[in-house]
């Protein structure tokens, strides 16, 4: 649906602080979302915040999607 609809779709992994190899995760994630923009980030050390602020960019509108825990909210 999101490709469908020509919205810029980025898939933000979060708690990066507590991934002891985040490669991992990113190399898992690039198998799955193939062409889909990557973004790590981690609220409590501010790694990769400012790489996720610029993808949305003032006057934009954002979804976040996910899980109950991993990070919406924050």
């Amino acid at each position: 649906i999101g490709r469908a609809s020509e919205a810029k779709i980025v898939l933000a992994l979060s708690k990066m602080d507590v991934c002891s190899n985040p490669e991992q995760f990113f190399q898992q994630a690039r198998a799955i979302a193939g062409d889909i923009e990557i973004c790590g980030f981690s609220s409590m050390t501010g790694q990769g915040l400012e790489a996720l602020r610029g993808m949305v960019p003032p006057g934009t509108t954002a979804c976040l999607a996910g899980s109950s825990g991993v990070g919406k909210s924050t």
